[in-house]
């Protein structure tokens, strides 16, 4: 099973190998004793049945906690084919020997030495589909990589969510592990709402960066477990402010907002985004977490045409003012939000004027997970869903 795991759950327990030697013998002797339990109501089988279940669950709780628990990336192809060649060949002719390269392969599968998927020498920004929520993944033209944002469940007031799903580890980790991806290089957390800083904490834990990047950042639960994943891995915090610049990979970086001049609420705000414009040859691509319409003209001055616009808060009306749009001109605009959201994102002015300009739009709720890439010369685009654009 060890393949299955790997591609269903992108994890790989060795704990089944001891706890399902005694696990097993004793669940299969709780089946009669529990049809016998029923059938009579004797009390003896009832007794029984129950101290079997709980013993194993108790066993089974003990090796998990010893379980490494590796979170392991796709394997490419010819490492899943051989292995499944190989397990036949055991299976077939029942050689000790054959054992040898099936334990191999997965050791290699576990191991990965392998390069993650991308375009070499491509700047690339794909969006995920997180439902009403935002997660961006940067790949940078020499291999490294950067997250900005992990997704995550708005949560209201001081009601508690409304599901225990994790989009950080259930929705962004499998991806980046079905792309083949170990480490990521560096995690950037806009700004402290939920739906986008949620699911980050996940995101460090499964693949340790050097580095979190961050905004205006006012206390906050989601700052607190930020904090924590990143103590735990030795991540170190970046607070970037407008005016910070650096280069990696040949990708020109600039921060535009906040400024140093502004002072977050007491608690987290759309205008506390961050704000990055990534610039590689010919192309710019504007991350503009959600800041709103006063964020917008705070930073009028320091904008310039760029290729690609990420729209800020999933396409309210409170931002991607027409004044904005007219500064940045940008070829196309990507938005994350969620199918029939309660928000009604994006909104009909912001696609109004969008299209006023002659901007393709694309939306995770209608296109799903979506891919630009740049090799400094020309623009790639692709979906995982086809549809005819508008």
């Amino acid at each position: 099973l060890a393949l299955p795991m790997i591609l269903y759950f992108h994890r790989l327990s060795i704990s089944g190998v001891t706890a399902n030697l005694i696990v097993t013998p004793m669940l299969t002797l709780a089946v009669p004793t529990g049809l016998l339990a029923v059938a009579t109501g004797w009390a003896w089988p009832v007794w029984l049945t129950g101290a079997l279940v709980s013993a194993a669950g108790r066993i089974a709780h003990w090796h998990a906690r010893w379980d490494p628990g590796w979170r392991v990336p796709d394997p490419p192809l010819w490492v899943a084919a051989t292995l499944i060649a190989a397990l036949l060949a055991l299976a077939l002719w029942r050689k000790r020997w054959l054992l040898v390269p099936a334990l191999a392969l997965i050791a290699l599968a576990v191991w990965h030495p392998f390069e993650p998927r991308s375009v070499k020498g491509a700047l690339e920004l794909t969006m995920l589909d997180v439902g009403q929520g935002e997660a961006l993944l940067i790949g940078f033209p020499s291999g490294q990589w950067m997250m900005v944002d992990g997704g995550g469940i708005p949560v209201f007031g001081n009601r508690p969510a409304s599901t225990r799903m994790d989009i950080g580890e259930d929705v962004v980790s499998p991806y980046l592990l079905t792309r083949g991806i170990r480490r990521i290089d560096y995690a950037v957390s806009t700004h402290q709402h939920d739906d986008h800083a949620a699911g980050l904490a996940a995101v460090i834990e499964n693949f340790r960066p050097r580095e979190l990047w961050t905004g205006a950042t006012p206390p906050s639960d989601a700052w607190s477990t930020l904090l924590r994943a990143a103590a735990r891995h030795s991540v170190r915090i970046v607070p970037l402010h407008r005016g910070h610049r650096q280069t990696i990979a040949g990708v020109a970086i600039e921060t535009l907002s906040p400024s140093l001049e502004y002072q977050p609420r007491s608690t987290a705000a759309n205008n506390d985004s961050l704000v990055l414009r990534l610039t590689y040859g010919a192309h710019s691509f504007l991350l503009t977490g959600d800041i709103e319409r006063a964020g917008e003209h705070a930073m009028l001055d320091g904008l310039t045409p760029v290729s690609v616009l990420k729209v800020a808060h999933h396409g309210s009306k409170t931002s991607t003012t027409g004044v904005f749009l007219d500064a940045v001109q940008p070829a196309f605009a990507l938005i994350s939000a969620g199918k029939d959201n309660m928000f009604r994102h994006p909104h009909t002015e912001v696609l109004q004027r969008l299209s006023a300009r002659h901007i393709a739009a694309f939306r995770t709720d209608d296109w799903g997970l979506v891919t630009i890439r740049s090799d400094g010369r020309k623009l790639a685009l692709q979906s995982n869903r086809w549809r005819t654009a508008d």
